[in-house]
């Protein structure tokens, strides 16, 4: 092999689905083990093609299964309220239209690990207009740490991360001696 060319395009590239833009990458390095497409539309299917190239260019095609990209990330996102078992976190709502400028839904995370190894507790909407998304049944006085994404048909979200929040400590109790 003298190199690879990987190809992708939101239309399949079989005689029964012709156009689309074909996105394309090639490298003359067969060393190489890594190819990316950039200028890609969010939330779009793409089909997808890699040849090993001969000497002069040309190649036989594999065709690679069919992936969407991320949908667009969700931006103004913030905790809007952290209780004593609840958090709340709120957002832009993404448009509804074109399928490139928006996603299906959107998803909220919540961890004790900040590199979210284990996610604790999500919450999930495919209403594309809902910007908030409430989980509750959480430890009182605990830091979580919270993270907020848009998803793609797939259900693959594209996160955004909050920071930690810590839920409010039980209300102390009032004990009343009365005199004796």
């Amino acid at each position: 092999s003298e190199g690879y060319r990987l190809e992708a395009s939101s239309t399949d590239f079989g005689a029964a689905a012709p156009g689309g833009t074909v996105y394309s990458s090639a490298t003359p390095n067969a060393a190489l083990a890594e190819l990316t497409l950039t200028g890609l539309d969010a939330n779009t299917t793409y089909y997808a093609r890699l040849a090993a190239l001969n000497w002069d260019g040309a190649g036989v095609y594999t065709v690679l299964d069919a992936t969407p990209t991320l949908s667009v990330p969700v931006s103004q996102a913030q905790y809007y309220s952290v209780g004593r078992t609840a958090i709340t976190a709120n957002w832009a709502a993404l448009p509804s239209a074109p399928q490139t400028a928006t996603g299906e839904g959107y998803e909220f995370e919540l961890s004790t690990t900040p590199d979210f190894s284990a996610v604790a507790y999500s919450s999930a909407t495919f209403n594309i207009g809902l910007s908030t998304l409430t989980i509750s049944g959480l430890s009182t006085a605990t830091t979580y740490y919270g993270r907020v994404g848009s998803l793609n048909w797939a259900g693959v979200a594209d996160f955004l991360g909050l920071g930690s929040a810590k839920t409010i400590r039980r209300r102390p109790r009032l004990i009343v001696i009365a005199p004796q």
